[in-house]
Order: structure tokens, then sequence, then C-alpha cells
């Protein structure tokens, strides 16, 4: 299949681009003014949501043939999108809260869906400078201590693979992981985790970031994250294709993977867990 022909190119594409808007970001994220603004969701944007979102926009269109819809472009009508079955969904920047309250728990994420399911994800974490990066036919690999400098010295298409590590790493000893949002909590969640505490004495309940949440449980570091609050595809896509070539899942509570390019950009509720995960509790309603 053809997509898969050039499925080194398209994780180059994608690669460069997270790590050259991770690069802006920083640079904003270093300022005193990180020009706040609000949507009409009341959610924030910076100009770090916008900068970011320009610089994977033009990588993207100049490194490959594929439509770009993302957070902050969101507004190509589905009667153009429903013929296309293979288009990047990006979000320049998850976790914008995080980026303005200077926790470092904010990326970058950018897939490539193809037939409604995404089959190659990164996910940069520019504070951290940890990237996570995924395809199909290729595998899931993590970077640790890389930025655009990395790019700029080694122009080539296994620059990332270069040091990187496999994923998901071997499981290991230790109690249970619960992984759930720092910024969208509900009664809901709550509700489900005091049943997992009663169900898993043992195990930890930790607060973190968006991506953050579906890079650990990619890799194994923690079992079990869930998300009941409002998300939207771009949101999920990257962190999806990795989890599915780490042989995790992500899962709406009736059971069934999220699928993506939908008329409605809308996720429903939803879980992911690891491949090794020690919670194997059944979330259907």
């Amino acid at each position: 299949m053809e997509i898969y022909e050039h499925i080194y190119g398209s994780l180059f594409a994608a690669t460069k681009a997270a790590l050259l808007a991770g690069e802006k970001i920083m640079e904003i994220y270093k300022e005193s003014d990180l020009r706040i603004d609000w949507k009409e969701d009341e959610s924030p944007v910076t100009a770090a949501d916008f900068d970011s979102n320009r610089i994977i926009k033009q990588t993207l269109v100049a490194e490959s043939c594929y439509t770009v819809l993302s957070e902050e472009d969101p507004d190509i009508p589905y009667r153009f999108r429903k013929n296309t079955k293979t288009l990047w969904l990006v979000d320049p920047l998850d976790g914008t809260r995080e980026f303005i309250n200077k926790n470092d728990e904010f990326a970058v994420n950018i897939a490539l869906i193809f037939d409604e399911k995404p089959i190659l994800g990164v996910i940069y974490l520019p504070a951290l400078e940890k990237l996570y990066f995924a395809a199909e036919s290729i595998g899931a690999f993590r970077r640790d201590h890389i930025n655009a400098s990395a790019l700029r010295a080694n122009i080539s298409l296994n620059f990332a693979s270069e040091n990187a590590v496999a994923l998901p790493s071997a499981p290991q000893e230790r109690p249970p992981k619960i992984l759930c949002s720092r910024s969208h909590g509900d009664r809901k969640m709550l509700q489900i985790i005091k049943q997992l505490e009663a169900e898993y004495p043992q195990a930890k309940v930790e607060k973190c970031g968006a991506s953050l949440k579906q890079c650990a449980v990619a890799e194994g570091s923690a079992d079990l994250a869930l998300t009941t609050g409002k998300t939207m595809e771009w949101d999920t896509a990257a962190g999806d294709a990795i989890l599915r070539i780490c042989g995790g899942e992500m899962l709406d509570f009736e059971g069934k993977p999220l699928l993506y390019n939908k008329e409605n950009l809308a996720n429903p509720p939803f879980f992911i867990r690891s491949k090794h995960s020690a919670i194997s509790r059944d979330f259907k309603r």
C-alpha cells in the first residue's frame, strides 16, 4: 500500500516538525509575557500555540502531500474531509494550561491517520527534551535529551532512532499505577478512581498532563489512565498510535477503539491501558 511505502518519510517529517515547533515553544516559555488569550470555549491559547502551529503546518506541507487538520485550524468542512482517507492530525501545544502554569508537562502532538485509524504518532515534550515516536511497520521508541540541534546536526531519516529506547519497556515489579488528568477531572472520574482504589488497594494514583499520561502508559511505567472530560481527536491521535504500536490500547467505555476524522471531532470518554497492565478491569457500562 502506497502510504506504507512512504512511512519512513512521514515519520521523519512529523519528527522534524515536532522538534522545530518545540524549539519555538521553549523560546516563548522563557519569556515573562506568554501573550495569553481565550477561545470561545473559554480554554486558553498563547502565542506558542499559534507559532507552533505555523511551523508544523509549513513543515508537513513541504515534506508530504497530506491534508493537515490542527486544533488551531480545525475548520475543514466534513464534506471535504470525509473523502480523505489520509490526513495529519495536529495539536501544536497540548497542555496549554500546563504551559501557562510552567510545570513542563506540555507537548507537541502529531499523528498520521489512515482510514480512521492512527498509524503514526509523534509526541515531543520540549521542556523535558523527550521524544516518543512510533509508526506501523517500524515500531515504537523514546529518545531522551533531544532537541532541534540534533536535527540540524544529522539530517537523515534515522536521526531520531539513534540512541533511542525501544518501547514498551520490560515489565517491572511495582505497585499498579493509575494516572488521571491534572486539568480535567470531574465527578465521574473521581467515582471510577475510588472504585479502582477499592479493587486495587496497592495502586498509586497520580496526576499529570494528558500527553505525558499517554506516553507513560505506552512505555509501561504506568498501567492505566482515564479521561472522562472533553477531548478532541487531536488530543489523542498521536498517543493512540504510540499505544497501539506498543501493544497497549485506547478504548471507549464500551471497549471500542477510538475513530478519527469523524464528522464530530469530539472523543467519547476513554481509558488507556499498557501492554503488561496489572489492571484488567472492564469499564463497560
